[in-house]
C-alpha cells in the first residue's frame, strides 16, 4: 500500500489517480498528518505501508513534525517504508533537511508524474 499525505484536495484525486493507473497499487489518502501518524501507529509491521508521499507545508502537523514522529515509532514498524517527500518547495535547505532522514529515499517537487514513479522503483514495494 501506498500512503498520500497532503492537504490539498486535488492535489490528492490527481496524485491517487496517477498512482494506481501507472502502478496498480492501492492508495490511502490522508489530508491531515495528525490522523495519518494515528494510522500508522495503529499499524502492525504488515499492514504499514512500503511507500508514504509526504509534503511539508501543512496546517497543524507539518511534514517535519510528521517525519521525527515517524522516527519515533518502532523500527519493525517503519523498516520496510520508504518516504518521498512530494511538495510545492524547491528550496534548497527543505531538500538538504529531508536527506538527514534515513528513511526519506527522494525529494519531489509537485507535480507527481509516472517518470518520478519509475525512478523511486514502485514495483519494487511487492
Amino acid at each position: 500500500m501506498i500512503l498520500l499525505i497532503d492537504d490539498d484536495p486535488v492535489n490528492n484525486i490527481v496524485n491517487t489517480r496517477i498512482i494506481q493507473k501507472h502502478t496498480g497499487f492501492e492508495v490511502a489518502v490522508y489530508d491531515d498528518a495528525t490522523k495519518a501518524l494515528q494510522h500508522l501507529k495503529q499499524c502492525t509491521p504488515i499492514e504499514f505501508p512500503n511507500l508514504i508521499f509526504l509534503d511539508i507545508n501543512m496546517p497543524d502537523m507539518d511534514g517535519w513534525n510528521f517525519l521525527e514522529s515517524l522516527h519515533s515509532l518502532p523500527a519493525e514498524l517503519r523498516e520496510e517504508c520508504r518516504v518521498v517527500m512530494l511538495t510545492s518547495s524547491i528550496d534548497i535547505h527543505d531538500f538538504r533537511r529531508a536527506k538527514t532522514y534515513p528513511f526519506v529515499k527522494d525529494f519531489f517537487s509537485k507535480p507527481l508524474t509516472p517518470e518520478k514513479l519509475d525512478s523511486i522503483e514502485v514495483e519494487s514495494l511487492n
